[in-house]
C-alpha cells in the first residue's frame, strides 16, 4: 500500500524529475518525467497531481494506486 502523504512530499520535493511515480509504480511516467525535466514541464504536472491527490478520497486514492 503506497502512502499518500508520502507520494505528495515526493511530487513537491522532486517532482520536476518525476520521482513520485517511481514510488507509485509507474516507472514509465517516471522516465517520461525524468527526460522532460530540462522542460519544467513534469514540475507543473507534479504541482497538478498534488492538488488532485489533496482533493481525492481515501477510496478513489487506494483504488488507482494501490
Amino acid at each position: 500500500m503506497r502512502s499518500r502523504s508520502t507520494a505528495i512530499l515526493l511530487a513537491l520535493l522532486l517532482g520536476g524529475g518525476g520521482i513520485q511515480w517511481f514510488y507509485l509504480n509507474k516507472p514509465s511516467k517516471g522516465v517520461v518525467s525524468l527526460l522532460f525535466a530540462w522542460t519544467f514541464i513534469p514540475a507543473f504536472i507534479a504541482l497538478y497531481q498534488v492538488v488532485k491527490w489533496l482533493l481525492m478520497s481515501d477510496e478513489a486514492w487506494q483504488k488507482q494506486y494501490s
